[in-house]
């Protein structure tokens, strides 16, 4: 014998599978952490904002072709049932940053210093040239030899050869 559901409990069953189905929307170059990311116009800056937001069920929209220069951390998961969705859109994901050229002190005898403490988690973080060569070197400034560079607590030190300024590394 066959015994059919009451609609009632297919009703109550399909509204606990639906409670949250938000689109979150991330715009890097217009966008507003302040704001709820609940449509285009009232977007978030930052995809971290995005994270703290989404819920099971939601979708976080990227600006279309935009880059984020973040880590895409996730505070709590989905389900088979509610997943969370990331929509790339064509963005780009990259945890580099562009370390700012016209931020840099010069030392003197080629050393540069650029006040910057920013750690993230147990992640050291560190320097790359455009080439994609990663500068690395003593932790001590004064033992830097060019091309090298180290980053501590209070900032990133920079030894460069010879007439050549951090600008033209492209960090």
């Amino acid at each position: 014998m066959r015994t059919a559901i009451p609609t009632a409990a297919i009703f109550i069953l399909s509204a606990v599978f639906a409670v949250a189905q938000n689109v979150i929307y991330v715009d890097a170059a217009r966008g507003d952490d302040q704001l709820d990311g609940l449509s285009p116009q009232k977007a978030l800056r930052s995809i971290a904002a995005a994270m703290a937001k989404v819920q099971p069920g939601d979708t976080v929209s990227l600006g279309a072709g935009q880059c984020f220069y973040e880590n895409m951390v996730f505070l709590r998961g989905g389900s088979a049932w509610q997943p969370i969705t990331i929509e790339g859109n064509g963005a780009t994901l990259s945890g580099l940053a562009p370390v700012p050229a016209d931020q840099w002190q010069d030392l003197g005898d080629g050393l540069f210093f650029q006040a910057d403490g920013t750690r993230v988690g147990a992640q050291a973080p560190y320097l790359i040239d455009r080439d994609n060569q990663r500068l690395e070197g003593s932790r001590k400034p004064e033992e830097l030899k060019p091309g090298q560079a180290c980053w501590l607590p209070k900032g990133i030190y920079l030894r460069c050869a010879a007439g050549v300024t951090p600008a033209q590394l492209e960090l």
